[in-house]
């Protein structure tokens, strides 16, 4: 990263510390959480994932995946584009707009469907698209980044049937991507990023009103008449119920009830181009136009009043939200196209679900600070202490915190004596103090105390254990007493907690 300082260049490193936040980690985020989930599919179906690259043709029932092929297919096209005509400084911005979507868009969205949490069909389907996504902009990013693409396509490369045009020794040996004006879909572009803004629009919302995230709100309402932008919403409505933690989406048509414009006249270029016949008359006019008007000025870019036609940069537009009236639990924003509004009241049911996903925040910070994997076998025991709020919160969304934590979740009463934590952190929020206690959940062998007990004969003592525990797990867990077992005719103890150390038993 470099800058120009009195016609020299100079380094930066503030600049290089930007980049690699802003574009190298959400980019190696994405490409290991696919990795991780490509091995997870591997251990779950044994055997080796292979990449299907006519996947995306095969009539993709999911609009963002649909989405997601659409704005690569669209990339490639303006990529080349540009780079056939010598305009590299045109081409890294969009290769980065395009990592933004793919990252904090596409990957967020569909992290149940990567994850293996929705079907057979849906993980072999997403996994497939990300991979090519990715595999796609790899590609396109080797000129401007060789040796990180490069890293990344041998990877990648692992799952690609060898013999296929997508596998090479290097990706510097790849052809520049081909686009397929059949995936091209600009309509589903148009209205995802319509979707985006409305979602950034409702965060600052919820930011101004110091309304957290983790808080569902009663609704939100999308305020527009435009009937096919609101054809074309329907389908991603549970998205927006998802990033903006709702339970109800909808739509209101009158606009008027909750938008005014103003309109004002460009002088400097209506006075040069109609020249006296701009006179005081026509100037209250154009600062003058009807709803009808200023909505097919809007809509199409241009309007004819007076028998004149106003095109773009002829009149400045400004929309003004009309919150007179408007009760104090809701919210009205917008940013000039979109505009919605909040209804942040909460009632009992809402505010519990609140209270469990900040406890759902808690296990999986903690789960990441003890460097635990999703595919470790763990159960986790909280304790509400004195706070009835957080004890009602989780009875009440019990099965949507297993769901989410996808582990078993227990009260602390019922840890058993030989479950010893992994982890174990207490956390306060507004309701109270709660602790949150992580244990394995199945036998864990401590193989270098066997080791330092018996040397070459550890891996059969640990099998022993493995073994008399899967027969006998709900008896070694009620006497926590030592395990006596017989190996080349010689009794041998067996310590819980030193060698060994169970899992969890329901009582």
């Amino acid at each position: 990263y470099q800058r120009r300082v009195h016609g020299s260049l100079c380094f930066n490193e503030e600049g290089v510390e930007d980049v690699v936040r802003r574009v190298f980690f959400p980019w190696y985020n994405a490409y290991r959480f696919l990795l991780q989930n490509i091995s997870r599919w591997e251990t779950a179906n044994q055997k080796q994932f292979a990449y299907n690259p006519e996947v995306k043709y095969t009539g993709l029932g999911n609009i963002m995946d649909r989405w997601i092929i659409a704005a690569n297919q669209n990339l490639i096209k303006n990529v080349r584009g540009e780079m056939e005509k010598y305009h590299l400084y045109a081409v890294v911005p969009r290769l980065l707009g395009y990592l933004e979507n793919l990252t904090n868009w596409y990957v967020r969205l569909n992290r149940a469907r990567l994850k293996g949490e929705v079907s057979e069909e849906d993980w072999v389907v997403s996994l497939n698209i990300l991979l090519e996504v990715l595999l796609n902009h790899t590609v396109l990013m080797a000129p401007f980044v060789p040796f990180i693409c490069d890293s990344i396509y041998l990877n990648l490369r692992n799952v690609i049937a060898q013999g296929s045009k997508a596998f090479e020794d290097s990706v510097h040996f790849l052809e520049m991507p081909s686009f397929d004006p059949k995936l091209i879909d600009e309509e589903i572009e148009r209205t995802v990023e319509v979707m985006q803004k409305y979602i950034e629009v409702a965060r600052i919302a919820r930011e101004r009103r110091r309304v957290s995230l983790k808080q569902p709100i009663t609704s939100v309402t999308l305020i527009t008449d435009d009937q096919k932008l609101i054809a074309s919403l329907g389908p991603l409505l549970r998205y927006f119920e998802e990033e903006l933690n709702t339970p109800t989406v909808t739509f209101d048509t009158n606009v008027r009830k909750f938008i005014r414009y103003t309109t004002t006249p460009n002088k400097k270029e209506l006075g040069r181009r109609l020249k006296k016949a701009f006179d005081g008359k026509l100037q209250e006019r154009f600062s003058k136009l009807t709803d009808d008007e200023i909505n097919e000025y809007l809509t199409k870019g241009k309007v004819v009043i007076e028998g004149i036609e106003l095109g773009e940069g002829d009149l400045e537009i400004k929309q003004l939200l009309v919150t007179e009236g408007l009760p104090e639990y809701v919210e009205l924003n917008g940013n000039g196209q979109q505009v919605l509004l909040l209804d942040l009241r909460q009632d009992e049911k809402l505010r519990l679900q609140g209270v469990s996903r900040e406890v759902i925040n808690r296990v999986q910070k903690l789960r990441k600070k003890a460097g635990l994997q999703p595919e470790d076998d763990i159960v986790v025991f909280y304790d509400a202490g004195d706070s009835a709020v957080i004890s009602q919160a989780v009875v009440a969304n019990l099965d949507y915190i297993i769901n989410t934590v996808k582990k078993p979740f227990h009260p602390e009463a019922e840890r058993q004596p030989h479950l010893a934590p992994i982890a174990k952190e207490s956390f306060e929020i507004t309701e109270g103090k709660f602790t949150i206690t992580l244990c394995h959940n199945s036998v864990r062998i401590n193989h270098h105390h066997l080791g330092s007990r018996f040397g070459n004969d550890s891996k059969y003592i640990s099998e022993l254990i493995t073994a008399y525990h899967r027969t006998h797990h709900e008896e070694l867990a009620k006497t926590n007493s030592p395990l006596r077992v017989t190996f080349n005719g010689k009794e041998i103890v067996l310590k819980p907690g030193e060698d060994y150390t169970l899992g969890y038993v329901k009582k």
